[in-house]
C-alpha cells in the first residue's frame, strides 16, 4: 500500500473506532511545536525598495555573508550564546511592559530609513551591547553543540526542551535591529559584520537535532534577509552579485535532524525493536502493547513521559473501546504480515496477537516514514509531486492501517520544513537577481524590459518550480518593476524602483 491507499472495508469500522475514541486525526504534535517555536505562518508580503545602477567592482566579494575562515576562533559556540541570552534576559526581566517592550523592538525593524528614529533605537541597543558582542563572539567559533541530553531523556525524547532556541530568536530580532540601525547611520562595514554574524547564527541554531531547530535557523536567515535587502537598496552599497551567488545553498542543512527525527520512533517506543524477538508469553507482550498504546496517548496529548512512571491500570469505558478495537485488528494484521509483509504463516498464526499489532505497527511506520522522507533528497520542484494531496502532512490512521496510529502522532511535519527551506532559498536567488538588474541599469540606463536580458550575470530558476521567477516593467515607466516567486505558496513580491542619478 502506498500514502494514497483505498480505505479496506475488513478493517475501517474498528479503526475509525479507534479514531473517534482517541480523537486522533492528522494532527502532528510535531508539526504544532514547529510553527510555535518558529515565524509565523507566512503571509502575502511587498518590499518596496529603490536600487541604483552598479556592476560589481573589484574586490568583488569584498562582502562576504557569513564570517572568513580566518576569523574563527577554536572553540564552542553554544557557552557563548548562552551567556548572550542570560543578558538579554537579565536586561528585560523586571520589566512591567515587556511584550511592549519587544512589540516596539520588532515595528523599528520594519521602519523605512527615511522615517527611522536613529536616536531612539540606539537607546535600545545600547541596553543589549553586552549580549550582543557576545553572540559576535560565538558566531566566530568553529563550532556550535548544543548538547542536548537526548539520549538522557530517553523514551521522552521529544520531551526535550529548547528554551535557547527561541531566545536564540529573541537575539536575532536584536541583532536585526542593530544591522538596520547601522545601516541608517551609515556604518556599512559594521552592518555587513552584524549580518555574517546573524548568518552564522542561523547555522548554529538550525543544524541541530530536531527539525524545530531548523525551522527557527530559516526564521533567523529571514531576518537577515530583510535587512540585506536594505542595505542593497542603498546607494553606496556595491555590488553584491557574487556574494549571494557564493552563499551556501542551503543555509540549514537539514540531514541530521532528519536522521534523528527518522528512528526516533524506536528511541520512544523501544517494544516495537523487542517485538522482532520471539520472547515472552501471551501476558508478557499484552502487557507491552498496553505500555505502548499509554505512551502514545501521552504524545498525543502534548504531556511529557516520565521514563519511570507505570502506566495507570485503571480502565474507565474509553480506554476500554480503544484498547478492544485495537485488539479487534489482529485477525487483518497477522493475514497482512503473511501475505504483504511476507512473514512465515506459521510463526505468524502461533505468536500472541499483542506481539503481531507491535510487528505490524513498526513495519508499517517504517514503511509510511520512507515514503514521506525520501523526496527530500530531490530539488523541492521535484520532490512536491510525491507529497499527499493537498500537502497534507501524512494520511489519518484509518487510511495508513495501523491500529496504534503511531505515524499520525510522531511523524516530522516535514513538507513544512521543506516548504521553509525552499522560501529561504528564493529569498536569496531574488537578491541575486536583483543585483543583476542592478548591474543591467549601470549598463542600460534603465530596468530590463525582461530577465531573459540579463545576459551579463546569470540568475538563478524559482527552486520552487524550476521556472523563472516572474518579472514585469512597467510599460509607462521604465524605472518601475516587481520581481516576484510564481507560486501562491511562495507569496513574496519585490516593487523595485531605479533611482535616477
Amino acid at each position: 500500500m502506498n500514502l494514497r491507499t483505498c480505505l479496506k472495508p475488513s478493517w475501517f469500522l474498528p479503526a475509525l473506532a479507534i479514531t473517534l475514541a482517541t480523537g486522533v486525526l492528522a494532527t502532528n504534535a510535531r508539526a504544532q511545536m514547529l510553527y510555535s517555536d518558529s515565524e509565523p505562518a507566512p503571509r502575502d508580503i511587498t518590499y518596496k525598495f529603490e536600487i541604483g545602477p552598479k556592476s560589481p567592482q573589484p574586490p568583488i566579494m569584498k562582502y562576504r555573508l557569513l564570517p572568513a575562515y580566518v576569523e574563527l576562533m577554536p572553540g564552542n559556540a553554544a557557552p557563548l550564546y548562552h551567556r548572550a541570552i542570560l543578558l538579554t534576559s537579565r536586561m528585560t526581566a523586571n520589566m512591567q511592559n515587556s511584550t511592549e517592550y519587544w512589540t516596539k523592538v520588532d515595528e523599528y525593524r520594519s521602519i523605512p530609513l527615511a522615517e527611522f528614529p536613529i536616536a531612539e533605537v540606539e537607546k535600545v541597543i545600547a541596553n543589549h551591547e553586552s549580549a550582543l558582542r557576545e553572540a559576535t563572539y560565538a558566531a566566530r567559533r568553529s563550532y556550535c553543540d548544543w548538547d542536548l541530553p537526548t539520549r538522557e531523556h530517553g523514551i521522552d525524547l521529544f520531551g526535550v526542551l529548547l528554551p535557547e532556541i527561541q531566545e536564540m530568536r529573541t537575539l536575532a530580532r536584536l541583532l536585526a535591529l542593530r544591522i538596520r540601525l547601522r545601516i541608517a547611520q551609515g556604518r556599512l562595514d559594521e552592518a555587513m559584520k552584524d549580518l555574517q554574524t546573524g548568518y552564522a547564527m542561523a547555522r548554529h541554531v538550525g543544524n541541530r537535532d530536531f527539525l524545530v531547530n531548523a525551522l527557527v535557523g530559516i526564521a533567523i536567515a529571514g531576518m537577515m534577509h530583510e535587512q540585506l535587502l536594505v542595505a542593497i537598496s542603498q546607494e553606496s552599497t556595491p555590488n553584491l552579485y557574487w556574494s549571494l551567488v557564493n552563499f551556501p545553498t542551503p543555509l540549514i542543512d537539514i540531514t541530521n535532524a532528519v536522521d534523528v527525527e527518522r528512528d526516533s520512533f524506536l528511541v520512544i517506543f523501544p517494544e516495537l525493536t523487542e517485538a522482532t524477538k520471539d520472547v515472552g508469553d501471551q501476558a508478557f507482550w499484552d502487557q507491552k502493547l498496553l505500555d505502548v498504546i499509554a505512551r502514545r496517548d501521552y504524545l498525543n496529548s502534548g504531556q511529557t513521559i516520565d521514563p519511570n512512571d507505570t502506566p495507570s491500570t485503571e480502565m474507565d469505558w474509553e480506554k476500554w473501546a480503544i484498547r478492544s478495537a485495537i485488539f479487534s485488528q489482529v485477525p487483518r494484521v497477522k493475514q497482512e504480515l503473511v501475505e504483504d509483509m511476507g512473514y512465515d504463516a506459521a510463526a505468524v498464526e502461533a505468536m500472541p496477537g499483542s506481539r503481531a499489532l507491535l510487528i505490524y505497527s513498526r513495519n508499517n511506520f517504517e514503511r509510511i516514514r520512507d515514503e514521506l522522507l525520501a523526496p527530500l533528497g530531490l530539488p523541492y520542484y521535484q520532490a512536491r509531486k510525491f507529497y499527499a494531496d493537498n500537502n497534507k502532512l501524512f494520511p489519518p490512521p484509518i487510511v495508513a492501517g495501523d491500529p496504534l496510529g503511531i505515524a499520525s502522532v510522531i511523524l516530522p511535519a516535514i513538507t513544512q520544513v521543506d516548504l521553509a527551506e525552499v522560501r529561504s532559498e528564493c529569498w536569496v536567488d531574488m537578491l541575486q537577481i536583483t543585483e543583476a538588474i542592478r548591474d543591467y541599469a549601470a549598463t542600460h540606463g534603465s530596468l530590463p524590459e525582461s530577465l531573459d536580458q540579463l545576459e551579463a550575470l546569470p540568475i538563478p530558476m524559482n527552486p520552487y518550480t524550476n521556472q523563472p521567477f516572474l518579472y514585469s516593467r512597467q510599460k509607462d515607466n521604465p524605472l518601475k518593476a516587481t520581481l516576484e516567486e510564481a507560486d501562491s505558496h511562495l507569496p513574496q513580491r519585490f516593487e523595485i524602483t531605479l533611482r535616477k542619478p
